[in-house]
């Protein structure tokens, strides 16, 4: 995958990152990688350096000021992205599964259809069973290596097409799903976060949807049926520390309606510029489509994504659980089969039997590291 490059993105979670690595290795990323690292020294480069990755993965490994601010940290991905060569990128998280084939389809994807900007295939859930005692990570490995746990789909992934920047911005507000783990063309990507630091945004809330709405008006957004990355739900998953209060907390929050302002201004201002409309059209129709399709519907589900706030809990109570009974197996093979009764829901993983058990092959034997 000469055409691609994976940025990084990291902030502590060592031992996260390391297993990303073993992943890669065993199953032969190919592409370039470009570690984008905003927190304080802490030896994750002699130690990636000391596992000898740097032999069969090609990365670059860059330090960036501490991560103590969310523009900081845009300008973190912003200054990555100058460092991107190749046609496309995905800015990715070191606690997800990617599957490697599924990258070189969106890439070949894109070089067939222009008119599209990203691409991905199916995101899917799922968690890691170890032994933690209670519901905080109690060592390096906990949800890091164990048994594969519960699999689930994420959310319905539909393509967004459209014509004209103002329709496809329309037609994202109704499928709302964040671009971040797309294959995105390099030059659209940088200037969506080009524009982000410039707009001097201060909500973290408002990140991926001021990426996902500035792409889309420069393009559509195709979503394959592919098995392309497993997401992994556990207690330091962003989703639960950083974003932690409701949407109605989140606005009635201090600087919710400047940050509202910036953003409006910013992708309306791009529909305007591509479609030859008045910013005011182009601002009002946008403030429309994503106050009625986004912020109210936000308001009636809830803050987080359904899939990934059940999946978590359940992770927890099963940690509870064999923490305290993992000394009985009886007891323990007993508990497993009421939670397979009672909280794992009927899921058709047939198209994804291969990728799905590699993960769990991949869980158990590198948990002996």
């Amino acid at each position: 995958m000469n055409d691609l490059t994976i940025v990084l993105l990291l902030k502590g979670r060592d031992a996260f990152t390391i297993r990303w690595f073993e992943y890669a290795k065993k199953f032969k990323l190919s592409c370039k990688v470009i570690i984008a690292d905003g927190d304080v020294d802490n030896g994750l480069e002699n130690e990636l350096r000391n596992k000898k990755f740097h032999h069969v993965i090609n990365y670059d490994y860059i330090r960036y000021p501490y991560d103590e601010s969310y523009k900081i940290f845009y300008a973190k991905i912003h200054a990555a992205l100058t460092k991107v060569e190749t046609q496309y990128v995905l800015l990715a998280s070191n606690d997800d599964f990617y599957f490697f084939d599924a990258l070189e389809s969106s890439v070949h994807f894109l070089n067939e259809n222009p008119e599209f900007v990203t691409s991905r295939g199916e995101i899917w859930d799922l968690n890691v069973i170890s032994s933690p005692s209670g519901f905080k990570i109690s060592n390096d490995k906990d949800h890091v290596y164990g048994d594969l746990g519960s699999v689930k789909r994420l959310y319905f992934h539909p393509t967004v097409l459209g014509d004209s920047a103002k329709d496809r911005v329309v037609d994202y507000s109704l499928k709302s799903h964040s671009v971040f783990h797309d294959v995105i063309r390099t030059k659209n990507l940088k200037e969506a976060c080009g524009a982000l630091v410039k707009s001097k945004i201060n909500d973290f809330r408002f990140f991926e949807s001021f990426i996902s709405f500035f792409v889309a008006s420069h393009g559509k957004i195709h979503r394959g049926g592919e098995l392309y990355m497993l997401h992994q739900c556990h207690p330091e998953m962003a989703a639960l520390t950083v974003i932690g209060d409701t949407p109605l907390e989140w606005i009635d929050s201090a600087g919710w309606n400047e940050d509202l302002d910036r953003f409006f201004n910013s992708i309306a201002g791009q529909i305007s510029k591509i479609d030859k409309i008045t910013f005011q059209e182009a601002k009002c129709e946008f403030i429309e489509c994503y106050l009625v399709n986004v912020v109210l519907k936000t308001m009636m589900r809830g803050q987080l994504p359904q899939g990934s706030t059940e999946i978590s809990i359940k992770t927890q109570i099963v940690s509870v659980i064999k923490s305290v009974l993992r000394r009985n197996r009886f007891i323990l093979y007993t508990a497993k089969k009421i939670y397979s009764m009672f909280f794992v829901r009927k899921q058709d993983y047939s198209p994804f039997v291969k990728e799905l058990e590699d993960v769990k092959k991949f869980l158990k034997s590198e948990s002996n590291i």
